[in-house]
């Protein structure tokens, strides 16, 4: 089952907008409060939203007063944009709704009713079908569980506590006799705050040569579009042209939800015609999506992960994570030598122990990452074949589950392996060498272990079979920019196959490199020497240093008590971040304690 927006009680929503609303200030100016202390979130997607959260919560016990601001670029505070509630149904999560938990197990607690979405989509139901833990569900009703968690933690803040929503984008921080004030696009905003959290999310931008080129192309030749963002698709995809040559750079998640814009998002439909998912054009689509990427494979589709019946880790386990650790000492650990062989093992061992057929049928480590590592393509249409078939068999295997497919018990691996690799990965854990490494394998591990669910992924293999997506450009197309023609030309790096490009669509995400790419706000920060790059060792992933509390660490190396740095932005110093989860790379906690602890300062006047 999909659950989206329909399938609940929509006046529910309706109510969260009201409340929410009468914290959302116009934007002309904060008054000024200096017998108070006023701290900062910048970012008003999920970790934004846990970072009030727990500040909500420790705030019950405080004698003092606080105002708080939170500034987000849209008024879909919570949610965000990756969860805004207004957006297409037809975008999905990739993570079953029993998975995932808005609340977090710690002591100090907000009186409020706290609900699993699982939980919270069988309390809205308006359906005969009951709720699964194995359900997916549209990113849009995710944004509506998370902004119904917002009003729960705004109707019950305390008396002390005033919370400030401003729907604006933070374009500088400037700091005047030890506080720090905020330059939106509109105004100043003088508050003097003591604490600023920024949890931007993914803010960060490909900015390389080639972007460069191509949006300098784009603005001078009226024939040519390059969209550098594919979000939000709707009107930004779903309003092109009609029969358009349209190219999509990325095949990860980002590109299923661009398809998608540009085909379902255009009035296409599609129909369960016997055991097959067929595609039934409205007219208004491109006549072609080419998607490339350097390997140009999809992503394997995610099955259900049943509650409590996942495959089970034979090596890689929490006790051989705790051994190591215990006697790396002060060490590092080197990903190569002490986990790299027993991970390759692991997978091998998950697909033959699952296997029906007993006999060795090639598969490897290898193998799995690539399928096409040892294979010579003699054509476009062969390689376009080969990954159309690659993708029907990972939907066949993905409705197994991890339990009955080989293939999927493979997949299963990094997903378990990942919830421990963080306690050493985080600041610095690995040898340099060995991190740069892990993250270089990352990009593969995740494009067969975090993929999307089958029921898109059947749409994918529809628009396939229909003629509308090709995989013909091969692996590395190479771009040809020549000013003198109207539009870019994309030729295959693998064989003679060449296109003419109405529309380029960049569907990859950025990680956080301060090389390049960077948002205007931290890019002025790391120019004034508030932020510092991370090293371990000679290896830069991109992210900028942080405290193990998460605060920054200036140019002289010394951690900036009132500037901290959560979510997205801390990838590279930390691991994993794109999870809704509470408890991994927990620095919103971090950063709430530590703002009570200013409460604490003899010289803040407690309220009467």
């Amino acid at each position: 089952m999909i659950w989206k927006t329909n399938h609940i009680y929509t006046k529910r929503i309706e109510e969260n907008h009201q409340v929410i609303d009468q914290f959302i200030l116009p934007g002309t100016g904060l008054a000024s409060t200096p017998d108070i202390p006023r701290v900062a979130i910048i970012g008003g997607g999920p970790k934004g939203f846990y970072a009030l959260e727990r500040l909500v919560a420790y705030m019950h016990d405080a004698t003092h007063a606080l105002i708080v601001d939170w500034f987000n670029e849209t008024p879909h505070f919570a949610a965000g944009n990756n969860y805004r509630v207004d957006q297409p149904e037809y975008l999905l999560i990739n993570y079953n709704i029993g998975n995932i938990n808005i609340w977090i197990d710690e002591p100090d607690q907000i009186s409020c009713e706290k609900l699993s979405l699982w939980q919270w989509v069988e309390r809205m139901n308006l359906t005969d079908c009951p709720a699964k833990f194995t359900d997916y569900a549209s990113r849009s009703l995710v944004g509506a569980y998370l902004q119904d968690g917002l009003r729960k933690v705004l109707e019950n803040l305390p008396a002390n506590m005033q919370v400030n929503l401003i729907a604006a984008p933070v374009q500088d921080i400037e700091i005047e006799a030890g506080n720090y004030y905020l330059t939106t696009n509109s105004e100043t905003h003088l508050g003097g705050y003591e604490k600023i959290l920024i949890a931007s999310g993914h803010s960060q931008n490909f900015d390389t040569e080639l972007e460069k080129s191509l949006k300098d192309f784009a603005t001078k030749h009226a024939t040519f579009k390059f969209i550098p963002k594919a979000y939000p698709v709707a009107p930004q995809l779903t309003e092109l042209p009609a029969k358009e040559v349209v190219a999509i750079k990325g095949v990860g998640l980002t590109f299923i939800d661009a398809a998608l814009a540009l085909t379902e998002g255009r009035g296409g439909t599609f129909m369960q015609i016997e055991d097959k998912l067929t595609y039934f054009p409205s007219g208004k689509e491109p006549n072609k999506i080419y998607c490339f990427s350097r390997s140009s494979l999809p992503m394997l589709p995610r099955g259900p992960i049943p509650e409590g019946k996942k495959y089970e880790l034979k090596h890689l386990t929490e006790p051989y994570f705790d051994d190591l650790i215990k006697h790396s000492a002060e060490n590092q650990i080197d990903f190569q030598k002490s986990i790299f062989p027993l991970l390759k093992k692991e997978v091998e061992e998950a697909y033959y122990s699952t296997v029906k057929n007993t006999d060795n049928d090639g598969f490897t480590f290898e193998s799995f990452l690539d399928p096409f590592h040892n294979k010579k393509f003699e054509s476009q249409d062969e390689f376009h074949s080969s990954v159309r078939d690659y993708i029907a068999h990972s939907i066949e295997e993905a409705k197994l589950g991890e339990l009955e497919s080989p293939l999927m018990a493979a997949v299963a691996i990094w997903r378990e392996v990942t919830v421990h690799l963080g306690r050493i990965y985080n600041f610095g854990g690995f040898s340099s060498d060995s991190q740069r490494a892990l993250d270089k394998l990352n990009g593969s591990l995740c494009r067969v272990t975090y993929g999307p669910p089958v029921a898109n992924m059947e749409k994918i293999l529809a628009l396939v079979d229909a003629g509308i997506i090709s995989f013909e450009l091969g692996p590395s197309p190479n771009f040809e920019i020549d000013k003198t023609r109207p539009k870019p030309m994309l030729s295959g790096s693998k064989f003679p196959f060449s296109i003419e490009v109405d529309t380029l669509i960049d569907a990859r995400m950025a990680r956080p490199d301060f090389r390049q790419g960077l948002n205007p706000l931290m890019k002025k920060l790391y120019t004034e020497g508030l932020l510092k790059p991370f090293y371990n060792g000679e290896y830069a992933p991109g992210c900028f240093e942080i405290s193990k509390e998460g605060a920054a660490i200036d140019s002289t190396g010394i951690p900036n008590p009132s500037l901290h740095l959560a979510g997205t932005p801390t990838e590279g110093i930390t691991f994993d971040n794109d999870t809704l989860s509470r408890y991994r790379n927990n620095l919103t906690s971090s950063w709430a304690k530590s703002v009570i602890s200013i409460l604490q300062n003899e010289k803040i006047k407690p309220i009467a």
